[in-house]
């Protein structure tokens, strides 16, 4: 198993799961991404974003009721792109942290 650890920028949009509906607005992060070569054909990744957005942008990403049921794409600066779902999300002042996992391969398709 091999493991890989970066960070870089990316735009990350949010959307609901139950409604198919974009939650806030686009975002611009920095993603301390981790992923991990368990075998050839299973790969995994995961990691935290740091945003900073205005106080009343954020809100409605920390509202939804169940936040598995938040989906976001991830679009890197290098090219790559992936799904993922939240985890949690904590606000400190105008800095917000999301914690997540890809649910889909990284590509760059």
């Amino acid at each position: 198993m091999t493991i890989h650890e970066s960070k870089c920028e990316a735009t990350i949009i949010f959307w609901d799961d139950a409604s198919k509906a974009q939650v806030g607005t686009t975002q611009q992060g920095v993603v301390h991404l981790i992923e991990h070569d368990y075998a050839e054909k299973m790969r995994f990744w995961y990691g935290v974003i740091d945003l900073s957005c205005e106080f009343d942008e954020f809100p409605s990403l920390i509202r939804v009721p169940d936040p598995l049921q938040l989906r976001m794409r991830l679009e890197f600066k290098d090219g790559r792109r992936g799904s993922g779902r939240m985890l949690t999300a904590k606000q400190h002042g105008y800095t917000h942290t999301v914690q997540f996992i890809g649910f889909t391969q990284l590509s760059s398709e």
